[in-house]
């Protein structure tokens, strides 16, 4: 690290400190609240007492890697300490994984001070831990391939929705296939398909049943988040990070960063149709990673990324104008 790294991974490191002690000291929510944190709370208390956890949709697995993740509350009996604990999980994405070139600070910063960074240290904290784990799969890609595919599969345990990732996981890695070879892949694909489809009918029909369960379940936890506007609402700021990206600094777009806005765009469409809810949750993880490829990206600028964080903080100001969700970091 140069002195300007060093300098600006400190200068974020300490801000992000700053905001993870204000959403510790904030007041527990109550358990029948909207906002998750007073259910977290509760069961990392009976976690922490060797009590058995009410676990919805038999996530135990889930629910362990992430209560093991947060143990040291456990030791300082501290409920403070556990919101510091989930809240640092996004900072920590950039302190760990960010390769920190220069004018990365306001590009952190933007996803910190933004409604996808307050979501994800307040309320959809299992997520937060499993974007954490993602994203350092992201980053390692390159060099570390097998220490990418362990935190992948590892973040896909911690939270189901990082498993509509894995595919575009795949496609960074860059597997590539002859036309022969992708011929043949597509031809034995289809053969297990049909195949599958004779003998286990009754099995996909089930999971299928299952599926929906699944919409209507989320339907019910986000009955506020399903109106399609508030989705496009929470989709805008995807295309305006790579819009900033290709106005200013097309000739340093990588890759990643272009399939990311494809692959977001149709998974976020495809959610659309199955349920605003379960698009809402893709819109969560999609807008983080654009920004996170941004800043493991090989330059990026302070201007872009000026205008990158006073837009997501804008975007913040309306949603708090908007929606009574965010009051519960006040009154708890």
């Amino acid at each position: 690290m140069t002195h300007r790294q060093l300098f600006e991974w400190s200068a974020f490191a300490l801000t992000a400190l700053l905001c993870c002690l204000l959403l510790a000291l904030r007041p527990v929510p109550s358990v029948g609240n909207a906002n998750d944190t007073g259910r977290y709370v509760q069961a990392a208390q009976q976690f922490c007492e060797g009590k058995s956890v009410d676990i919805a949709e038999n996530k135990e697995s889930s629910y362990t890697i992430f209560y093991v993740a947060t143990y040291p509350a456990c030791l300082a009996q501290s409920d403070g300490l556990f919101m510091f604990e989930v809240a640092a999980f996004v900072p920590l994405i950039f302190l760990l994984f960010t390769p920190w070139h220069r004018d990365t600070y306001l590009w952190a910063c933007s996803l910190l001070f933004s409604v996808y960074g307050l979501e994800l240290m307040t309320n959809a904290m299992r997520q937060s831990l499993a974007t954490l784990l993602f994203f350092g799969g992201v980053a390692l890609l390159q060099k570390h391939p097998r220490k990418a595919s362990m935190l992948a599969v590892l973040a896909v345990v911690a939270h189901t929705s990082i498993l509509a990732y894995v595919p575009f996981f795949l496609w960074v890695r860059g597997a590539r296939l002859s036309r022969k070879g992708r011929f043949i892949g597509v031809f034995f694909a289809l053969c297990f398909i049909v195949i599958g489809g004779m003998v286990y009918g009754s099995a996909i029909a089930g999971f299928l049943a299952g599926l929906s369960e699944l919409r209507d379940f989320y339907m019910t936890i986000y009955e506020e988040h399903l109106n399609t506007s508030f989705i496009l609402f929470m989709v805008v700021p995807l295309y305006f990070v790579y819009g900033l990206r290709y106005l200013f600094e097309g000739q340093h777009i990588s890759s990643a960063e272009r399939k990311a806005v494809i692959y977001s765009t149709s998974l976020i469409l495809v959610g659309l149709i199955v349920s605003p809810a379960i698009a809402y949750r893709f819109a969560i993880l999609a807008i983080p990673l654009q920004i996170f490829l941004v800043t493991i990206s090989e330059r990026h600028s302070f201007k872009v990324g000026g205008m990158a964080m006073i837009g997501m903080m804008v975007h913040l100001a309306i949603m708090l104008s908007i929606s009574k969700n965010y009051s519960v970091l006040l009154y708890g």
